[in-house]
């Protein structure tokens, strides 16, 4: 019997475990002596403990004793580094499994699951609208080079050997390729319309002042992420380019305004702006007004008065996702009401490979960057004087698209496992332990 790293206690939940170099002894535990590392966020650096009967006795709490099989037999690792990398995916992944309760985000209660099917995003020949080919000669698309990788990692998978674990290599984009960058920010602003829309759907016209305040915060903070990421005139143009948008948003927003008939005549150039207005059309005409209302300045002296987003992960947990993403997570019902962006990122950079069950893969990885991109965009404003929305949409759209793909591109596993253990992973088994002594 070989040595090998293995857990002698683990909390997959939490995202903790000791681990200690040893034979698969777990159940006899005859030698107490020497010492384990602890592993747990935020950082999930091991630290040496002196004793291994710590870990023990965290097994009689909220920890499992070990970590182990279908069999009943211990999970060997052949590193420190995969049994951590191990233990930092299992967290992510259950992060992604079941997400802050519903109260301060998500649809409103009763928000329907999936009412008549959008023109603009599902058409007749199924799959989403995609960014308009630029023909760029010799310029690598980052989202597609990140999906053959994420299909190699799961090619590694396959061929890992229980016991081993396959070092994993991410290539990061160059942040000097502004063709790159302009692909890169396209998605991104494709990503934020597929998400006003989705947002748009389950907008209740009833409800609870509570409910109703809720829906208005959803609404403005997704524009304003749009907006202060330089990305109001992509979005606005692409929007435009979406067959059946204009008419979609006539029937499911205009229409209660039809006294505007005139005003609303460009009705896609005015999404934004409702996002921005939280979904209030005294709101919409009071601050903006039609004829004032532009893509590029959108009235920037308004914009650097609002906060910068304290609370990204709460924003993430408020946006709700589009069916064709939220089909390949493979979450809980028990767990999940509504599926949202929150969800998506978590479950994705715990267990990318699950992605590639959806309908949509392409789609489903622009959407998560515009996740990566709510997390690291508060960092890039707090770290700058304030823009110039005007002059400078073109480098803030460059340098967030830059941030949230190589962010994304960090958080990525660092390790591919076998297919037992990856499937724990995906299926949230990972905490299968022995009963404590």
């Amino acid at each position: 019997m070989s040595e090998a790293w293995h857990f002698d206690a683990y909390d997959a939940r939490a995202g903790r475990g000791f681990v200690t170099y040893r034979r698969a002894d777990l159940a006899q535990a005859t030698a107490l002596e020497g010492g384990t590392w602890f592993v747990g966020p935020p950082d999930f650096a091991p630290e040496y403990v002196a004793s291994r009967a710590i870990a023990y006795s965290a097994a009689r709490s909220y920890f499992g004793l070990g970590l182990l099989d279908g069999e009943g037999r211990e999970v060997a690792f052949p590193s420190l580094a995969a049994a951590v990398d191990f233990v930092r995916r299992g967290y992510y992944r259950g992060s992604g499994g079941d997400g802050p309760p519903a109260g301060p985000g998500g649809a409103p209660p009763g928000a329907p699951g999936a009412p008549e099917a959008m023109p603009p995003f599902e058409p007749e020949g199924g799959g989403w609208a995609k960014p308009p080919e630029r023909g760029l000669d010799g310029v690598e698309d980052p989202v597609r080079r990140l999906l053959m990788e994420i299909e190699e990692f799961d090619r590694s998978v396959a061929s890992t050997a229980r016991g081993e674990a396959r070092e994993v290599a991410w290539s990061a984009n160059d942040a000097n390729d502004a063709n790159a960058g302009l692909l890169l920010s396209e998605r991104l602003a494709l990503a934020g319309l597929r998400l006003a829309v989705e947002q748009v759907r389950s907008v209740a016209a009833a409800g609870s002042p509570a409910q109703r305040l809720r829906q208005a915060n959803r609404l403005a903070r997704l524009g304003r992420v749009i907006v202060r990421a330089g990305l109001a005139g992509p979005f606005t143009a692409l929007a435009r380019r979406e067959p059946g948008l204009d008419s979609w948003l006539e029937r499911s927003l205009w229409s209660q305004f039809s006294a505007l008939n005139d005003e609303l005549k460009d009705k896609t150039d005015l999404l934004l702006a409702y996002l921005l207005a939280g979904g209030s059309f005294a709101g919409l005409l009071d601050t903006y007004g039609f004829g004032m209302f532009q893509t590029e300045p959108l009235r920037s002296d308004l914009f650097f008065i609002e906060p910068v987003e304290s609370d990204p992960i709460e924003l993430l947990a408020m946006l709700a996702l589009p069916e064709p993403a939220a089909s390949a997570l493979k979450l809980k019902p028990a767990l999940v009401d509504v599926p949202s962006l929150f969800h998506l990122l978590y479950a994705a950079i715990g267990t990318p490979q699950a992605l590639l069950a959806g309908r949509d893969v392409e789609g489903t990885l622009d959407l998560l960057l515009f996740a990566a991109l709510c997390v690291t965009q508060p960092a890039i404003e707090r770290s700058q004087p304030p823009l110039n929305f005007r002059d400078n949409a073109g480098m803030r759209r460059a340098l967030a698209a830059y941030e949230a793909f190589n962010w994304l591109v960090r958080n990525m596993p660092q390790f591919a496992f076998s297919e037992e253990v990856e499937e724990r992973l995906v299926s949230g088994a990972s905490e299968f332990g022995a009963e404590p002594a």
